[in-house]
């Protein structure tokens, strides 16, 4: 690549969580062989799989003929900072599952010995992206150098008219729950309108983890994604230790779609039940962390869920309830 196209198109490292879901993740990565964006290559992070998605990564790089490293997390500082062909495929194996966070840092830390490395493109294995959708995003980014994260717009993956989440979303302190901007509307409605970025912008306070570029200047000045939450929130936490020192942006053109609830880094069997567990307990520790005076509301509103689980005679899931208010606290106040 000549000097004029890396500046036109700054280094991207795309970093992939995958965990025993080897068939979503080679979904993703034949899609990123069709982005028409010339300077990334690609790090999936495995979760310490059971179901062979190492080795089916290896098989699937020597199929299509892409230049494939493997190494495990505690060599993965061993890694080469030289300069990676486009598309080049690099797994980095844990012998255990790290969480979103923890799995996500392997690769970050990995971008940041990488001179040529400035952005960073935190993807969901469960996606299929657009060809335009990197181009988009880094078009965005580079207009100026405040902005440390952008999102996309993230569509349905069974409707794919259908938006998930434009960019990001809101937190409500009061109640510490999440909502994503658009979630629902009809993109073909949303796509021509004027200004959509700028409307965006002023709604979201934390950009959607299912597809965010992060500049590397916010990953020296910020720091890692926190491992305290293991699943859910770590966007939020993220932004919030960002506050007052970087933009937030959203790129329309970045259409990436999501299959939603098929990356839980956990057993199908007990996934309703996990995922129950980490969302109260990170709302917990959120708020606690940095809005506790939103607590009292925060736990009022709680309380009406125990309601509710009682109502529906879920009574297995009320010590699940308590113990993941506890929990949040302790790691809070830890």
């Amino acid at each position: 690549m000549s000097k004029m196209e890396t500046i036109a198109f700054p280094g991207v490292m795309i970093a992939i969580v995958n965990w025993n879901r080897y068939q979503d993740t080679l979904t993703c990565l034949e899609s990123l062989r069709k982005l028409d964006y010339p300077n990334f290559f690609i790090v999936v992070c495995d979760n310490g799989s059971k179901d062979g998605s190492v080795e089916q990564l290896r098989l699937w790089a020597e199929t299509e003929n892409v230049s494939f490293q493997s190494v495990s997390d505690k060599d993965a500082a061993l890694l080469s900072a030289e300069i990676p062909q486009c598309c080049a495929l690099t797994c980095i194996a844990g012998s255990s599952n790290h969480g979103f966070a923890g799995a996500n840092n392997w690769a970050l830390k990995y971008a940041l010995r990488m001179n040529f490395v400035q952005y960073v493109w935190l993807l969901n294995n469960d996606t299929v992206v657009d060809p335009g959708a990197l181009r988009e995003m880094v078009q965005v980014v580079t207009q100026n150098a405040d902005i440390g994260l952008c999102g996309s717009t993230v569509l349905q993956m069974d409707r794919p008219n259908t938006v998930q989440c434009l960019g990001g979303g809101r937190y409500s302190f009061w109640t510490g729950r999440t909502r994503h901007v658009g979630d629902g509307r009809e993109w073909n409605s949303l796509a021509s309108k004027e200004n959509l970025r700028a409307q965006v912008e002023t709604q979201i306070n934390f950009v959607y983890g299912a597809s965010m570029l992060v500049s590397c200047d916010f990953l020296q000045d910020v720091g890692m994604m926190s491992e305290d939450y293991f699943l859910y929130f770590e966007e939020l936490d993220w932004a919030e230790r960002a506050r007052g020192r970087y933009k937030m942006s959203y790129a329309p053109g970045s259409l990436v779609w999501h299959k939603e609830g098929a990356s839980t880094l956990l057993a199908d069997r007990k996934k309703s039940e996990a995922a129950d567990y980490y969302m109260i307990r990170n709302r917990v520790l959120f708020t606690s962390r940095y809005f506790p005076f939103g607590l009292v509301t925060v736990f009022a509103g709680l309380l009406v869920s125990l309601g509710k689980r009682i109502f529906r005679g879920q009574f297995g899931r009320i010590p699940l309830l308590l113990h993941a208010i506890a929990d949040g606290m302790k790691v809070a106040h830890k």
